[in-house]
């Protein structure tokens, strides 16, 4: 499969709302993702309960077994939410033997998500995780790779009071490694990927 990396540090406005328009005039599946944390997943059990909120996506970062390096896994809980899927006898998080991260995400939008959806972010991303962390470091067994459409993915990253922005990310951490704007072209078998690590504020403007 061929691939085609194009990440810049930061991004421009214009640069931007062009990518934007381009999603929008090719009709490319676009969507905000709302990723909060890190917490443990007690936490996001209870941050769901207490909210009666449903995180439908989540990311996980730590090391199993003797291993030094830590292993990553995405996953999806569009029926259940995160916290719930956590308690199965069979999930991945078993796999882990310390957790050192989990982020808990949502799809921003009016309408209520479908399973499409959150499918569609979840390959990306995990697509994407593979290419930059390495196959034999991603604990998931499906989703490894880019869909066969375009999709563009905008991924914004809060504290734990799901409200303040996250501007310093920690080396290693899932929110570190992938980027603000993800932007996936397929062509085939080839796969371009453009966007940016960071969106850049440019202004702040009091009326």
């Amino acid at each position: 499969m061929g691939m085609v990396i194009n990440l810049g540090v930061s991004i421009f406005f214009c640069i931007f709302a062009a990518e934007l328009e381009i999603c929008i005039m090719n009709e490319i599946n676009t969507y905000l993702v709302h990723w909060t944390g890190p917490f443990t997943p007690e936490e996001v059990l209870q941050l769901e309960q207490e909210n009666k909120w449903i995180y439908e996506l989540y990311l996980i970062k730590g090391k199993v077994n003797n291993c030094k390096k830590c292993r990553y896994y995405c996953g999806e809980a569009l029926s259940r939410g995160a916290g719930e899927r956590f308690k199965d006898g069979n999930h991945h998080i078993k796999d882990f033997k310390e957790v050192e991260e989990i982020w808990a995400g949502y799809i921003a939008s009016n309408l209520k998500p479908k399973q499409s959806d959150v499918f569609a972010v979840e390959k990306i991303i995990t697509a994407y995780l593979k290419e930059e962390v390495g196959n034999n470091f991603m604990l998931n067994q499906t989703n490894k790779k880019f869909p066969k459409y375009d999709v563009c993915v905008i991924n914004r990253w809060y504290k734990r009071d799901g409200e303040t922005m996250r501007l310093k990310l920690k080396d290693g951490s899932p929110s570190k490694i992938i980027p603000a704007v993800l932007l996936h072209y397929a062509y085939g078998k080839v796969h371009e990927i453009h966007g940016s690590q960071r969106i850049k504020c440019l202004k702040v403007i009091e009326e």
